[in-house]
Order: C-alpha cells, then sequence, then structure tokens
C-alpha cells in the first residue's frame, strides 16, 4: 500500500512512520513530506492510496491539495498534537482524527478503514488508469499539471523540453531527455531519437524507405535514430 505522511514537523512525521513500518512491515511503502509543492507532486505523480494529512496544512492550502486527492482517489487521514483543527478535518471527510503522540490501535484502525475503501474504490473502476492521470512536470518558475493522452510528442535541447500538445499549446519544462523520458515513458511514450519522445498512440505512419521519419496526427515529422528503428517497426 502506498502511504503519504504530510507533516511539517520532522519528530510527529518520523514517529508515525515507524508506529507504521512496524505496524505494517511488509506491506507498506511511505513517503513523508514536509512542504505543500512537494506534496503535490507526491500526490500527482506516485498517487499515494492513502495520506496521513496536518489539518493545519489543509488550513492553510486545503482546497487544492483536497481537489487533488479527489482526483487521485486517495483517502485522507488527518494527523496533529492538537484538537483546534478537528472541524477543518471534517470539512475535508478525513477518515479519522489521529492526536500525537500516536497510539498504535487507533493508527491501525484509522489505516484498516481506509484500506477499506481503497480495496472498495479499486473493484468499483475497471477503466485503464492512464486514461484519467495526470502528471506535473517542472517548469521555469514552479510545475505544470498534464494529461500525458493529450500530448504528442516531446522535443529536448540540454536541459530544457519543449511539449507539444493536440491543441497545439506549447509547454517549455526544466527537464533533459533522460528526465523527460523517465516521465513519460509508463505512459506509452517512446524515444526515437537523442532529441524526441513521441506518443506511440499518435504515430499514424512511418517512413522506413531512406531517412526514417515517424508521421504524427498533427503532421509533424521526426527523424528516428537508427538505433532506434528496429524497436520502433
Amino acid at each position: 500500500m502506498r502511504v503519504a505522511i504530510i507533516e511539517p514537523c520532522l519528530p510527529i512525521g518520523e514517529s508515525l512512520k515507524d508506529l507504521l513500518y512496524n505496524l505494517f512491515p511488509s506491506s507498506i511503502d511511505i513517503q513523508l513530506i514536509q512542504d505543500y509543492n512537494s506534496a503535490q507532486l507526491l500526490l500527482l505523480n506516485l498517487q499515494p492510496q492513502i495520506a496521513f494529512v496536518n489539518p493545519e496544512f489543509l488550513e492553510n492550502k486545503g482546497n487544492q491539495f483536497i481537489d487533488t486527492c479527489k482526483d487521485v482517489a486517495c483517502q485522507l487521514i488527518t494527523i496533529s498534537d492538537t484538537t483546534d483543527y478537528a472541524y477543518r478535518a471534517f470539512r475535508a471527510n478525513a477518515i479519522d482524527y489521529l492526536l500525537s503522540p500516536f497510539d498504535a490501535q487507533l493508527v491501525e484502525a484509522a489505516l484498516q478503514k481506509a484500506a477499506n475503501l481503497v480495496a472498495l474504490l479499486a473493484k468499483s473502476t475497471e477503466q485503464d488508469p492512464r486514461s484519467s492521470s495526470k502528471l506535473v512536470i517542472p517548469k521555469s518558475k514552479g510545475f505544470e499539471v498534464i494529461h500525458p493522452d493529450q500530448l504528442i510528442y516531446g522535443q529536448t535541447e540540454g536541459n530544457y523540453g519543449r511539449l507539444i500538445f493536440k491543441n497545439r499549446n506549447r509547454l517549455t519544462v526544466n527537464l533533459n531527455m533522460k528526465r523527460l523520458e523517465e516521465y513519460l515513458s509508463p505512459f506509452g511514450f517512446f524515444r526515437i531519437h537523442q532529441s524526441y519522445i513521441v506518443n506511440l498512440t499518435e504515430v499514424e505512419g512511418i517512413d522506413s524507405l531512406e531517412d526514417h521519419k515517424v508521421s504524427l496526427s498533427d503532421g509533424t515529422q521526426l527523424p528516428v535514430a537508427r538505433r532506434k528503428r528496429t524497436a520502433l517497426l
């Protein structure tokens, strides 16, 4: 089970992390995050199934974060060393409100309740997970949330790249090809050249006679590196 702990106070976050590993030593993967931007990136890229969140964090940055949790079907459990934010947790539809120092039985019960909801959601959702996926891409100032299935291809030069979408929008990103490939490969993208990576569902033809180019859905033709031709064909 993928679990996120979003807690600005490191000792509280670490104590919960240690407790969870003791309770579920072989069935849980935990990421501990202390700031808002990292939490958003984690939610959208790794899509944890359960998030333990400090409700003070929800007080300051809550609405967008809660919307993101809904998008990725992440169940919320609030954690704090005070009851002052109980109403905010209630408004966020949190499954439980756990106080630090943590009681092992209460933590176990809360996580089991969340896990049951995750299992029910999984049974009721039989669509291709990529069809509703979002991806967070770093750019010059902050980051951008994109839908990979709306992307036709990516092009890089040095440490910067450009993404071209079906609606003809373009986005400049702070990624070299190696990093861009790591982001996009899980979504059906294939690197055809040292500078280009394409969405395979947008490839409409391959010219294999002379210069080996691929034709994409927007009319763009891109070169295919010699060592990539066999794998592509």
